[in-house]
C-alpha cells in the first residue's frame, strides 16, 4: 500500500544543494520533505564519497567558506569536528536536518515515478524506501530537483543537455568547435594509514596490472606516492566519454580496477616506503562531476562569469576556477586539469527554473548553465548556495501564489532581501559590490540563527571563529563581536544593529 506524504515543498536529493534548499524552505515556515536515495546526507562530501568541498575562495582552505546556510553548517562542523572527520560531517548535517521542525527526512528513498498535470507541472512524485519496503507518494506545491542527475526534470519531460556545446551555441571561446557528447568524469578515492608493523596486500585479479599503472603515472601531471591519499587523488577520473548516468556501474567498476592497481603499485612495486601502510578506507560509490544540465530561463555562460555581469535577479554567487578536466580521464596524455581563475560572479534566479509554466526548480549540478560555466558552478559550495536560493524562491512563490517567471521586480527583490537577511551574499546589480539587507533589524532576534547572523553567546558554535570570504572581488574578513563590547575593529555591520548580549556574525573589514 502506498503511503501518502503531503508537503508544501518536496526536495529530492540529499547533497549540499538539497540540504540547503530544504532547510531554507523549512525555516521560512513551509512544510518540507527531503528525500534522498543514500543512507547519509552530504552527497559527494559525505563519508560515502569524501570529496572535499570548494567554492568561491578559489584554491580554498579549511577556514575559507561560503556564507548562508552552508556557511553555518561549515562553522558548526569546525566546532564539532575540528579534525575534519568525514563521518562526523555526516552527523553535523543530520543534526541540522533533524532539528528543523518543518522538515521531514526520508533516507534510502529513490524517487522513481511521477504524475504530471502538464509538461513541467508535477502533481506528485513517488519513491521506494529501501529497508522499510515502503512505497511513498510525495505531494507538494513546489518540487526542487537536487538529485545531481536531474532525475525529476527528466521524468517531467523538461529539456536538458549533456555534454559540451559548440563555440557557436553561446559564443564561448573555451567551448569546442563542434558540439561533443563528452562530459567530465567520475572519481573514486582511498585513504591509508601507517601501522607499526608490515602489512601485506594481495592484489585482486580485477586490478590494473602494475605495468599499466606505471605507464599511466606521470602523464599530464598525474602522480601517486605513499604520502598521498583521499582527495590528493582527485585525478582518479574516468567515464567522461561514456553516459555518466546509464553507464554509472561500469564507470564505478573501472575506477575500482584502477584504484586497486594504483594501491598495488604503491604497496608492492618496491618503489615506495609502504611496507607498513594499509588501506583505512576505500570508496565504492564514485563522485560524479557531470550529467544533465537543464534549459532554464537564463543560461549562465562563460561571458557572464569572466565579464562579471550583474543580474537584476541575482541570487547567489560562485568563484571557483573555470576548472576543465579531460573527458578521457586518467588514460589521456592531456594535463589532468586546466584551471582559469575568475572573480566572484553572480548567478541569477533565472538559472533555477525552466522556461515553461512549471512548479519544479533546480539546485546543484543540474541548474541552467553552459558546459563552460559548469566548469565553475559544479563545485559543491556553489551548489549549496543554489539550493538556498531555490528553497527561498519556492517558499516565496507559495506565499505569492505565483510561478517564478511571473514575479514582478519588487517580488524578486523580496526574494533577494530574504536571502540577504539569511546571510547570502548577492552582488548588487551593476556595482560589483555585495548587496545590503535593507529591511529593519528583527527584535528580538530569532532563537535560532538563520545563516549565522544573530546568536545567543551560549549557542554560538565557536568563540574564536574567523573565516575568509570575498566581497565583490575583494577579500574581507568576517568576524564576530558582542554588541556591547567589540572584539575586533570593524568598519561596517552590513545594514543592521545587534542587541546587547547577542552575537552578530556578519561584519567586514578591508
Amino acid at each position: 500500500m502506498t503511503e501518502r506524504v503531503e508537503a508544501e515543498v518536496v526536495v529530492a536529493g540529499g547533497g549540499p544543494g538539497g540540504i540547503c534548499a530544504a532547510l531554507a524552505a523549512a525555516r521560512l515556515g513551509k512544510k518540507t520533505v527531503l528525500a534522498t536515495d543514500r543512507p547519509v546526507l552530504g552527497g559527494n562530501s559525505s563519508s560515502e564519497i569524501r570529496v572535499w568541498t570548494r567554492g568561491a575562495t578559489g584554491a580554498g582552505n579549511l577556514y575559507g567558506e561560503e556564507m548562508g546556510i552552508w556557511g553555518e553548517l561549515k562553522l558548526r562542523n569546525l566546532y564539532l569536528n575540528q579534525e575534519g572527520n568525514p563521518v562526523f560531517w555526516d552527523d553535523v548535517l543530520l543534526e541540522q536536518v533533524l532539528s528543523e521542525p518543518n522538515l521531514k527526512l526520508y533516507l534510502n528513498t529513490h524517487i522513481s515515478g511521477m504524475e504530471t498535470v502538464s509538461k513541467g507541472r508535477i502533481a506528485w512524485v513517488s519513491g521506494f524506501q529501501m529497508m522499510t519496503e515502503k512505497e511513498l507518494r510525495f505531494e507538494g506545491a513546489y518540487y526542487i530537483d537536487a538529485t545531481g542527475d536531474g532525475s525529476l526534470g527528466a521524468m517531467a519531460g523538461l529539456p536538458y543537455r549533456m555534454g559540451k556545446e559548440s563555440k557557436d551555441t553561446y559564443g564561448e571561446s573555451f567551448a569546442p568547435v563542434e558540439e561533443e557528447r563528452a562530459t567530465f568524469g567520475s572519481t573514486l578515492f582511498f585513504f591509508t594509514k601507517r601501522e607499526d608493523h608490515p602489512v601485506s596486500y594481495i592484489v585482486p585479479d580485477y586490478a590494473y596490472p602494475r605495468e599499466t599503472i606505471e605507464e599511466l603515472l606521470g602523464k599530464g601531471g598525474r602522480i601517486a606516492n605513499e604520502k598521498m591519499d583521499g582527495c590528493d587523488y582527485w585525478w582518479f577520473e574516468t567515464g567522461g566519454m561514456a553516459d555518466t548516468i546509464r553507464e554509472a556501474q561500469e564507470i564505478g567498476l573501472e575506477l575500482k580496477r584502477f584504484t586497486a592497481g594504483v594501491w598495488d603499485y604503491i604497496k608492492n612495486s618496491g618503489r615506495y616506503d609502504a611496507d607498513c601502510l594499509t588501506l583505512s578506507w576505500e570508496g565504492n560509490m564514485p563522485g560524479k562531476r557531470e550529467s544533465r544540465r537543464f534549459i532554464t530561463k537564463k543560461i549562465l555562460t562563460q561571458q557572464d562569469i569572466l565579464e562579471h555581469r550583474a543580474f537584476e535577479d541575482g541570487a547567489f554567487y560562485g568563484g571557483w576556477y573555470l576548472d576543465f578536466h579531460p573527458s578521457h580521464g586518467f588514460k589521456t596524455e592531456e594535463d589532468n586539469c586546466t584551471q582559469i581563475p575568475v572573480q566572484v560572479y553572480a548567478v541569477p534566479l533565472g538559472c533555477l527554473y525552466p522556461t515553461c509554466d512549471s512548479n519544479l526548480l533546480f539546485a546543484g549540478r543540474d541548474i541552467g548553465v553552459s558546459h563552460v560555466a559548469f566548469a565553475s558552478t559544479r563545485i559543491m559550495n556553489t551548489c549549496a548556495l543554489s539550493g538556498q536560493a531555490a528553497g527561498t524562491l519556492a517558499a516565496r512563490c507559495i506565499e505569492l501564489g505565483k510561478r517564478p517567471g511571473d514575479l514582478e521586480a519588487e517580488e524578486i527583490q523580496g526574494v533577494q532581501q530574504t536571502l540577504l537577511r539569511n546571510d547570502m551574499m548577492i552582488l548588487e546589480s551593476g556595482t560589483g559590490r555585495s548587496g545590503i539587507w535593507r529591511g529593519k533589524p528583527v527584535f528580538p532576534p530569532p532563537a535560532r540563527s538563520a545563516g549565522g547572523r544573530f546568536w545567543r553567546p551560549e549557542h554560538f558554535p565557536c568563540r574564536t571563529a574567523e573565516f575568509w570570504c570575498f566581497r565583490g572581488g575583494r577579500r574581507g574578513r568576517s568576524s564576530w563581536w558582542r554588541a556591547d563590547k567589540p572584539q575586533r575593529s570593524l568598519t561596517s555591520a552590513i545594514g543592521a544593529t545587534c542587541l546587547p548580549g547577542w552575537l552578530w556574525a556578519a561584519g567586514w573589514e578591508p
